[in-house]
């Protein structure tokens, strides 16, 4: 049975989280100004911006109100279902099941693969990683590689990984502002220079690279390389990544992704709306161009631009006003 809240117990409020900074040598300038990080005084430039994460060792931080402080795992602990949801909840437990980031491209990124659900329990591992890209800057012709152009043999993928070829049989797309890309795990891709973007992916921390370009980390080594890791749960088949054309629910409610793992939704808010959250899942809401406020009963909460927040299972229902748009995920029902 699905939790149902007490009608005299006030209705949980949007939860914010601290954000966890990444610098890499691939990242970019765009970040500081996306995130309004006037007063970053971190080393090195920011690669990635993690939103909201259950990963061990990277685990969200709750930013202000009644749970400040608590870890994301410590808050599920204490509000279970209510936050969660029952179906999510007995599936997954304290465990965040999607992690939210903002990656900023300065520079290529590695040509990588994950394991999926299949490879990764053959690994011993939690789970695998399929992950949804949406473009939100792209600049210079900026590209994106995923997903062999033809289905390889193992000697002619091991050729190309020997050589460093492998991005001759890699499919490219130069990328828009709006694009979507889907990556299933085992699908080999690399994020091209020129690219801010939001992923969205299933809470698991295995990367394996590939190829990295030869290029040396600030203590003059070479990136280590997973070539024997990568090619157990590579997928050699033809694959495209690219979404063409996300079906729109409403004038103002594009399907971005509809997966056993996750929903992704994208959201126009032009004046006031409604948005419906029935898959009694949590929703991560993310506003990635203007401001808006979420309102519900006793709640009325600004959602800045480059801001995300995470809504509890029992809100079923919220009113969206202001100008902006606006990205949902949430667990598939």
């Amino acid at each position: 049975m699905d939790h149902i809240p007490d009608r005299n117990t006030p209705l949980l409020p949007p939860i914010e989280f601290h954000p966890i900074l990444k610098p890499v040598i691939w990242g970019g300038s765009f970040m500081k100004y996306f995130k309004s990080l006037d007063t970053y005084s971190g080393g090195g430039t920011i690669g990635e911006c993690w939103e909201i994460s259950g990963l061990e060792g990277d685990e969200s931080v709750v930013a202000g109100g009644e749970y400040d402080g608590l870890t994301i795992s410590e808050l599920i602990a204490q509000l279970g279902p209510r936050l969660m949801g029952k179906r999510v909840y007995d599936r997954f437990g304290t465990r965040f099941p999607i992690l939210v980031k903002f990656i900023d491209a300065a520079r290529d990124l590695s040509v990588q693969v994950h394991p999926d659900d299949a490879s990764a329990k053959s690994l011993g591992l939690i789970g695998g990683k399929n992950e949804l890209w949406h473009i939100i800057r792209s600049q210079g012709g900026a590209k994106i590689y995923a997903g062999f152009k033809k289905q390889l043999t193992s000697e002619e993928y091991e050729q190309a990984v020997e050589s460093k070829t492998i991005l001759d049989y890699i499919s490219t797309r130069t990328s828009r502002s709006g694009d979507t890309f889907y990556l299933p795990g085992g699908n080999i891709h690399a994020i091209g220079a020129g690219n801010f973007l939001m992923e969205i992916q299933q809470t698991s921390g295995i990367t394996y690279r590939v190829y990295d370009y030869d290029r040396k980390d600030k203590s003059g080594r070479k990136r280590q390389l997973h070539a024997e890791e990568a090619r157990r749960v590579v997928s050699l088949d033809k694959y495209d990544s690219y979404i063409p054309s996300p079906y729109w629910h409403n004038s103002s409610d594009q399907v971005l992704l509809m997966k056993d793992w996750a929903t992704v939704r994208k959201h126009r808010i032009d004046g006031s709306c409604r948005l419906d959250f029935p898959l009694d899942s949590f929703t991560i809401l993310t506003c990635i161009e203007g401001a808006v406020s979420i309102n519900y009963p006793g709640v009325h909460f600004e959602l800045s631009f480059g801001s995300t927040c995470l809504l509890a299972a029992e809100i079923t229902e919220v009113t969206v006003d202001g100008s902006g748009i606006v990205i949902s995920a949430a667990v598939s029902s």
